[in-house]
C-alpha cells in the first residue's frame, strides 16, 4: 500500500512541473516543423516557434545578443533533450543588455518568438538562416557536458580575491 502511495505521489509531483514558456505564449506559437521552414524560408516568416537547443556562438552589443543555437528537440516541458542533436542551426536575437554568462557558448536555451530570415555566406555560398526574435527565453540551469572544476578553490583563495576586488574598489573612487 506504501508503494502505490509513493508511485502516486511522485507521479503527481511530476505531472505538476510546468513548462518552461508561458501558456499563452505556447498558445501562439505554431507546430511548423524545423525542414519546412528551411525548405521554405519565407513562407513561414513573421510565425510564432518554440525552438531549442544548444548554444554555439553569441556576440553581445550594447542593446542586444545574437546567438547561433544547435537546434535540439524538446520534450513535453519544452526542456531540451541534452543529447539529440539535429545538426541543424538557427539564430537568436535577443534584445537587451545581458549578463555575458546567461548568452554564452554551450548553455542549452528553450526560445519563443517570432520566425525571420537573415541571408549569410557559409561555406562559400550565400543562403538564408532561421532566426528567431525572442519574446520569451528559458536559459536552463546547467550548460550541456557541465564539468566540475578539477581544482576545489579553498576558502584563503576566495578571500584573497575578494580582499583584491574590493581593495581596487576603493582605489577607484579615491578622489585625485
Amino acid at each position: 500500500m506504501r508503494k502505490v502511495v509513493l508511485i502516486l505521489l511522485l507521479f503527481l509531483v511530476s505531472s505538476c512541473a510546468s513548462p518552461v514558456i508561458s501558456k499563452e505564449m505556447r498558445g501562439r506559437a505554431s507546430d511548423l516543423p524545423f525542414d519546412a521552414v528551411n525548405k521554405n524560408p519565407g513562407l513561414s516568416r513573421g510565425t510564432i516557434l518554440i525552438w531549442g537547443g544548444r548554444i554555439v556562438s553569441a556576440k553581445q552589443t550594447e542593446d542586444a545578443c545574437m546567438a547561433e543555437v544547435l537546434k535540439m528537440p524538446l520534450d513535453s516541458r519544452l526542456v531540451v533533450k541534452e543529447n539529440e542533436e539535429s545538426g541543424d542551426s538557427f539564430f537568436v536575437f535577443i534584445p537587451g543588455r545581458l549578463d555575458p554568462l546567461l548568452c554564452r557558448k554551450d548553455r542549452l536555451i528553450t526560445v519563443a518568438g517570432e520566425l525571420g530570415m537573415i541571408q549569410g555566406d557559409r561555406e562559400g555560398k550565400l543562403s538564408a538562416y532561421p532566426f528567431l526574435k525572442t519574446e520569451e527565453i528559458y536559459f536552463h540551469k546547467r550548460p550541456m557536458n557541465y564539468k566540475r572544476p578539477e581544482k576545489q578553490i579553498t576558502n584563503e583563495e576566495i578571500l584573497g580575491f575578494l580582499l583584491q576586488t574590493i581593495l581596487r574598489g576603493m582605489v577607484m573612487a579615491a578622489p585625485f
